[in-house]
């Protein structure tokens, strides 16, 4: 199954991005492709800190910053992880 994720910024501390983090540890953990599409711009240098600091070694899972569409509706599942976010539903 491929499941895009849509939330705000998945590197910063706090408990939305903890939870995020283990939404994609359990999807990666069950064998499906994660595309984790971030609200907020970073850079690759995070990408590497989130996966050493969080042990996700696991080539089915992307990171976006979220500007386009037509990615995030590719795919079987949406989960919109923050309610400021959820006119991306329609």
């Amino acid at each position: 199954m491929n499941i895009n994720i849509l939330g705000y910024n998945i590197f910063a501390k706090g408990g939305t991005s903890r939870s995020n983090i283990n939404l994609i540890k359990s999807f990666l953990k069950n064998g499906n492709n994660v595309n984790y599409f971030n609200i907020l711009d970073f850079e690759s240098d995070d990408i590497t800190r989130l996966i050493i600091h969080e042990g996700i070694n696991n080539n089915n899972v992307q990171f976006y910053k979220f500007d386009d569409f037509i990615k995030i509706v590719a795919g079987d599942l949406l989960i919109i992880t923050r309610e400021e976010l959820f006119i991306y539903a329609k």
